[in-house]
């Protein structure tokens, strides 16, 4: 039987102490949880800092980014690629309603992006058919 994947994607909340303290909680929270795998999605600037506190407190739970730049490597200022990620994360998310709303985000570009994860040994979490609000 497959485990169920449970997702918390924090979009642009928390600041440092709040990501730290809620990745803390949610840990302890779910110490027992066996059936299903959870992944922690929080902004990208505090990836580092939920990855410390999961490698102590949750080494069974998983840390996934909120998005990717289809390139690996480049002159894209503000993005960050797969093979950033690579070495944090085992978990993206892609396809986002909101990336495709407000970045105008095609299929292609997200079909691109779910290439750059694999190609980078991550799973990628494909957003479809939702609708932002």
């Amino acid at each position: 039987m497959m485990k169920s994947l449970v997702v918390a994607n924090w979009k642009m909340n928390t600041t440092l102490a709040d990501a730290t303290v809620l990745a803390t909680l949610i840990s302890n929270q779910l110490q027992d949880l066996t059936r299903a795998e959870v992944v922690l999605c929080p902004p990208y600037i505090w990836l580092q800092e939920v990855a410390a506190v999961l490698e102590i407190a949750a080494p069974h739970m998983r840390l996934g980014a909120q998005d990717c730049h289809s390139g690996h490597f480049g002159p894209m200022t503000g993005e960050v690629s797969a093979t950033m990620l690579k070495d944090l994360c085992s978990y993206v998310i892609v396809g986002h309603s909101e990336r495709r709303e407000h970045f105008k985000e095609t299929n292609g570009e997200v079909s691109d992006k779910v290439q750059s994860v694999l190609q980078c040994g991550m799973t990628p979490i494909l957003c479809v058919g939702e609708l932002s609000k």
